[in-house]
């Protein structure tokens, strides 16, 4: 395991729009603001989109993903973090989980989904760590490295 401190610093309430790209969306919103670190919750709806839904062959390097197709809306609950890539601009990652009636499904909103109606969102920015995504050729996405001079 690997960590380092933070500490809470703003904290912004979003409303991200009808049809507005999600995690796209987001990642604009912490450009604008400066941020490069923090935590993401929301509660919504989304639609029209792609979810990574796990490993095809989980020792297979690098991984292949698969997927999820999100055509009508679902309610969706969804948190992820934000972290800088080794470029310096802001990386969101987040995993929700969406129902529609019966169907319930769950994964990674990195291929992007589109909000229907609107999605709260409530950002809080994270300060005083160094955490930065790294690209891990092996694997074939991005690690997060808590402390990137360890």
């Amino acid at each position: 395991m690997k960590y380092s401190e933070a500490k809470i610093g703003r904290v912004f309430v979003v409303s991200v729009e009808d049809g507005e790209r999600l995690p796209d969306a987001i990642e604009t919103f912490a450009q604008e603001q400066n941020l490069t670190h923090g935590v993401v919750f929301m509660l919504g709806a989304i639609q029209n989109g792609e979810l990574v839904a796990g490993p095809d062959d989980p020792k297979a390097n690098p991984v292949t993903i698969l997927t999820t197709m999100v055509g009508r809306p679902h309610d969706a609950m969804v948190m992820g973090t934000i972290f800088p890539d080794e470029a310096g601009h802001p990386v969101v990652h987040l995993h929700g989980t969406m129902a529609s009636g019966e169907r319930v499904t769950m994964g990674c909103l990195r291929l992007g989904v589109h909000v229907w109606e609107v999605a709260e969102v409530v950002v809080m920015e994270l300060s005083g760590t160094k955490a930065v995504r790294r690209f891990d050729p092996e694997v074939g996405f991005s690690r997060l490295v808590p402390d990137p001079e360890d």
